[in-house]
Parts: C-alpha cells; structure tokens; sequence
C-alpha cells in the first residue's frame, strides 16, 4: 500500500539525493552512496571527487557507535568531505544494506540518533573554531527493504547547503534519483511553495536540523492515511509483535476468594507481587480516581522499559509482555505495563481493559488501557509515561513530584489519543 509523505522544503534541501537512473536489480551501497553524493552535488557543488572512505577500522568502529553489528550488516559505504575545509562545509554519507534481522524502522531510527548526536557535535565543533554564528547542520535518513542511507550536511544561516548557489531550488530529480538507485523509484505527485508531495510504500524517512543555537528544528513526517469513517489516521495491524494479551481470570478468580493456592508458580509470583503493591498504595476510604491515580503512580515509576524489544539481535523475555515482567522482573514492553496496570486495577475493583493497537503510524505495534470511572471511560497510556522515558532529560523531576503533572496519558480522550500518534481498532473499543 502506498504512503503518502509530505517533506518540507528545508527537508527536501536536507536529503539532496540524485545518481544514474535504474540500476541493477540488487543495487549495492556503492550505488546507494554515489547516487546520494552526486545529489548533493547539485546542491553543494562538492562532488564525489572530494569525499574520503573511511577506513575499514573506522567504519567498524563507527557501526558499533551507531549500534550495527556486522552480523546485520551486509556492506556498509561511508564517505566524508576532508576535515577544515576553507568553506567550512561538512558532509557525511553512510550507505548501508542489511540483513532483514534489522527493520526499515529500527534503521531509520538508529541512524537518526546517530544523526543527531554527530550533527551536534560537528555544530558545537565548528563554533569553537569559528566563532561565528549562523551555522546549521542537519541530518537525513532512509531505509527500505534493507537498504539505508544517512547523510549528514552543514548549512549557512539561511538553510541552504554552505557552497551551494543561492536559488532557492526543489531537489525533486535528487530524490528521485536516489530512489530509483536503491529503492526502485518513487513518484512525485504534488509540489506547491513549499512541500513536495511523493508516493512510495513503506518507506522510512527522518530528518532534522540543528540550527545556530542548537536547538532541534522540527522535523518533516509522513502524511499517513486517513480512516474516512473517523478522519483519524488510519489503523493498520502492523503484526510485527504477538499482542496476544495475557489471561490474568485465574489470577482475578483467587484475588475474589482470597485464597492463591490453585494458582501455578508463574500466576502465584504475579499475584504475590500484586498483592503487595496495592497493600503498598491503596488505603481506605479512596474513591477509584485515588486508587487509579496511586495504581499509575506505582507503574509508571517502578517498571523499566524491556529495550530489548528495539535490538534486531536480542530476544525479548515472553515475561515483558505479561504483569510478570512489571510486577516481577521489573521491565516490560507495552503489552506488559498495560497488562500490569489493567491487573492492579481489576484487582482495585476498577473495570479497565486493555487496547492493542499501533503507533507510529501502524508501523509499530502498541497497547495502552481505558478505564471507567462513574460510568464514563477514559484512556491511558502507562508505558509512555513512564519515568524511564525521561532518561535524556537533565531536570528530571524526583519521586515527591512525580504525579498527575508529569504525565501525558492519563485520563486522556481518544481524540487526544488519536491526535498523539495512537492508532486501533476504532469501533471496537469505547469512546471517551
């Protein structure tokens, strides 16, 4: 099925990508790499003739920055422009195919991070020669069907390429070009003022800029699909993860009768550790919005994110998506911190369920929960607002001011959800 992306002008500045028309049928990243240089070229006028390989070391070292092992890897391109140059201009272009352990959006988003980290320090290196103010450098990815491109490039103070003319021009043969180098072409349908519209499935696209201050420009996105029924994006099963949910009813039979002894040693652990976090955060005389509010508390600060669940080489614990990996192990993907928060609830006498859907676009498998409250439901999202989400923020708050103003998701309308990148099922599940 087709994606249709929106690209801001200052992005499709950003990506430059031409080279020869159709290659072979298995282009290699030599191909990528040539094909992204020469679109550069029309925008910076430095061609392929001024970029230097990295050495075999430096490219090893360099995939284990980034997070690549060589087993994922099946060649790997990278070029820069030589250090100091007199113009200042700074361009680096990594070309990859991997295997299919790695997905297009594990890539793009591996690539982006790294994107973004050279991108500052390649900014924060120039103003401490330079002293001068002005400067950008801004950041590109692609990935499809194992193939992945990243280019990094510097900018003057009016976000255009340092060393490109000065006409204000749409790079669309560039784009074009690169994807019928690699990805077998994709199809320019719209270009107003300032946004080219294209059309190509699947394709995985980030971008940014880091601006004379430093600061994260905004970056372009995909215009997905849109559910005519709802005017909300559109729900695609991605399918990537079993989002089986877990039975917790044995669980929920013994917590009515009080007595745990028929439960076997997986459910027996689970509801062990329940028990003690509700004797930890409820008290009498709650009503259920105290209880709720005591019950996300509790998860949102204690359980970890499984990261697991985003490494092409590592296999994430079955535990992670049950209450056995918040409750008992400690980390847990999606499924498993809405499970953990749907079990406390039931268990608190609060009727919750679970809702699996997709984020990202329903390119990503999710789950999240809605609760009622007298008689009305309304929607959270636990994993999203857990406190480990907040490892890269310097002034993160502490345990005493932790609560209701550090959340996002909690008690939210599905209008909010759908607006914050949550997509599923819309007729199966209530409206808040």
């Amino acid at each position: 099925m087709k994606r249709t992306l929106s690209l801001f002008v200052a992005a499709c500045l950003l990506l430059g990508l031409a080279g020869p028309a159709a290659l072979a049928a298995e282009p290699t990243a030599e191909d990528g790499a040539a094909a992204f240089i020469s679109g550069m070229s029309t925008q910076t006028g430095v061609g392929f003739d001024a970029m230097v390989p990295l050495s075999a070391e430096e490219r090893a070292a360099g995939l284990e920055t980034i997070g690549l092992t060589p087993e994922t890897v099946l060649e790997a391109v990278w070029y820069r422009t030589e250090p100091d140059r007199p113009d200042g201009l700074y361009l680096e272009v990594l070309s990859l195919r991997l295997t299919e352990d790695v997905s297009d959006t594990t890539a793009s988003r591996t690539l982006s991070q790294y994107g973004l980290d050279q991108s500052r320090e390649a900014h924060d290196a120039y103003l401490a020669a330079q002293g001068q103010e002005g400067r950008q450098l801004g950041y590109w990815t692609m990935a499809h069907d194992g193939y992945a491109v990243l280019g990094i490039f510097s900018f003057d103070k009016d976000g255009l390429p340092l060393g490109s003319s000065r006409e204000r021009t749409f790079p669309t043969q560039c784009i074009h070009d690169y994807t019928e180098a690699c990805l077998g072409g994709m199809v320019v349908t719209q270009q107003t003022e300032t946004t080219i519209t294209l059309e190509y499935p699947g394709v995985n696209l980030s971008g940014g800029f880091i601006t004379y201050d430093g600061q994260l420009a905004s970056a372009p996105t995909p215009t997905p699909p849109v559910d005519p029924a709802t005017g909300r994006t559109l729900f695609l099963d991605p399918e990537k993860v079993d989002m089986t949910v877990y039975d917790t009813s044995a669980i929920l039979d013994a917590w009515q009768k009080r007595d745990p002894a028929g439960l076997d040693d997986y459910d027996r652990a689970i509801y062990d550790a329940a028990e003690k976090v509700l004797v930890q955060v409820l008290t009498d005389g709650m009503t259920d919005l105290e209880k709720e509010q005591a019950i996300y508390d509790w998860v949102t600060w204690n359980i970890g994110y499984d990261w697991t669940q985003t490494d092409p080489l590592a296999e994430t614990s079955p535990d992670a998506c049950t209450p056995y990996g918040g409750l008992v192990s400690g980390d847990a993907i999606c499924l498993g911190v809405a499970a953990t928060f749907e079990l406390l609830m039931d268990m608190a006498g609060i009727e919750c369920i679970t809702v699996v859907g997709a984020s990202y676009h329903s390119e990503e498998d999710h789950a999240w929960t809605m609760a009622r409250l007298d008689g009305a439901w309304y929607c959270q999202d636990p994993t999203w607002d857990l406190y480990s989400a907040w490892g890269f923020v310097e002034d993160k708050p502490t345990r005493e001011q932790w609560g209701p103003g550090c959340w996002r998701f909690f008690n939210v309308t599905s209008d909010y959800m759908a607006e914050n990148d949550h997509q599923w099922d819309y007729a199966s599940v209530p409206e808040t």
